[in-house]
C-alpha cells in the first residue's frame, strides 16, 4: 500500500489504476453508470472490494468499502446523540442512495449524476440545522428531481407529492404523465395517483381534453402543474 500513489483528489483530476483514494486502491474499470461514466473496482484497506463511480473517487467522497462509514457513524452516534431518529435516517440514506453503488435505487440518483451539497455530505448537524426535524409521515424530497440534494432544492413532502414530482416514466409514450391513448374506446385517457390510490378522471375524444383534465386534477390535489 505504501509504495501505490495517492488520486490527486478533491479537484476532479482522473482515477487511475494503482492510485489510492482514502482506504481504497484502484484496481480496474468494472463497468460504466448510466450516463456513461466509469465505475472502478477497488480493494479496500480492510480487505473488502466495492464498485465505485468516478465522480465519488475523483471528489474523494466515497474513500472505503464502507468500513469508514461505520467508524464515523459510529463517532457520530456519540456526538449528537440520533442515531436512531427519522431526521438522522433520512440523511443516512439520502447519501447512500448517491454514493453507494449497490444501493437498490444508485442508478436513479449517484448512477445518473446527483449528489449531496458540500455542506451535508460529511455533516448531520449542518442537514439538521437547514432542515429541521423530520416531521412524520414526510420523506426528503428533491424539487428538481434532476438538481442535487441542497437546502435549496430540499423539502419535507407526502409520500404523494414525492411520487408525483417524479420524471416521466420511460415507457411513457403520449408525451405527458398520466394520459395514454385506450385502445378498445378509440380514446384518450387521463389519471393521477394520490394517496396510494389511482383516481380515474375519464375517457376524451381528444388528446388535448385528456391533457386539460389532468392538468385540472394536478392542481386539485398538488396545487401546480406538473409539466
Amino acid at each position: 500500500m505504501e509504495d501505490l500513489k495517492p488520486c490527486r483528489s478533491y479537484g476532479y483530476k482522473r482515477v487511475s489504476p494503482g492510485c489510492v483514494v482514502g482506504r481504497l486502491t484502484v484496481l480496474h474499470i468494472s463497468g460504466k453508470s448510466k450516463n456513461g461514466s466509469n465505475i472502478w473496482k477497488c480493494l479496500c484497506k480492510c480487505g473488502g472490494t466495492i464498485d465505485v463511480i468516478s465522480s465519488s473517487l475523483n471528489s474523494g467522497l466515497t474513500q472505503s468499502c464502507g468500513c469508514l462509514y461505520d467508524e464515523i457513524k459510529g463517532k457520530q452516534r456519540l456526538t449528537h446523540g440520533k442515531s436512531n431518529d427519522p431526521t438522522y435516517n433520512s440523511w443516512l440514506a439520502m447519501k447512500q442512495r448517491c454514493y453507494y453503488s449497490k444501493h437498490e435505487y444508485f442508478s436513479l440518483y449517484g448512477g445518473r449524476g446527483i449528489k449531496v451539497c458540500d455542506r451535508w455530505i460529511n455533516s448531520f448537524e449542518n442537514f439538521l440545522e437547514d432542515m429541521g426535524e423530520k416531521p412524520e409521515n414526510l420523506t426528503l424530497d428533491r424539487k428538481d428531481v434532476n438538481g442535487d440534494y441542497c437546502k435549496e432544492n430540499c423539502r419535507w413532502v407526502s409520500n404523494s407529492l414525492q411520487g408525483y414530482n417524479t420524471n416521466k416514466h420511460s415507457n411513457n409514450t403520449s408525451g405527458r404523465t398520466g394520459v395514454s391513448f385506450h385502445k378498445a374506446s378509440g380514446k384518450w385517457q387521463a389519471s393521477l395517483g394520490f394517496e396510494n390510490k389511482s383516481i380515474y378522471l375519464g375517457l376524451f375524444e381528444t388528446y388535448e381534453e385528456a391533457v386539460d383534465c389532468r392538468e385540472k386534477a394536478e392542481i386539485k390535489y398538488f396545487g401546480f402543474i406538473k409539466e
